[in-house]
């Protein structure tokens, strides 16, 4: 793989983690590197360097910061949670929680408080 990919790839993963709350989807990922590359460009050189496809990324990457952001504070509520991982109101977290993880906030607080 050719240095510019590599560390445009290298690149991606800061700009998900700095601008989580901005990235929805592939195509808004690809759009904040500025390098006005398609996103199925994106996609396709992501997966052939780490072997993990982009979308589920971004899911890991959001679900991570909801773990941190309870641990560091098991009091937030859905709509603090939902607005600080970029998602539009508890209703969206809700739903994200529970397909990814078949547990909804009230469970994932805790076993969280658990820890």
């Amino acid at each position: 793989m050719e240095n510019g990919v590599q560390e445009l790839l290298v690149k991606a993963n800061i700009v998900l983690i700095a601008h989580l709350e901005e990235i929805h989807t592939l195509e808004d990922w690809a759009n904040c590197l500025n390098y006005g590359t398609s996103a199925q460009w994106f996609a396709r050189h992501y997966f052939k360097c780490y072997h993990e496809r982009p979308k589920k990324v971004i899911i890991k990457t959001r679900l991570l910061r909801i773990y941190e952001l309870l641990i560091k504070d098991h009091h937030l509520s859905g709509f603090e949670l939902a607005w600080q991982v970029g998602l539009d109101d508890e209703k969206a977290l809700y739903e994200f929680l529970t397909y990814h993880t078949g547990m909804n906030l009230t469970e994932l607080k805790t076993l969280i408080k658990m820890l």
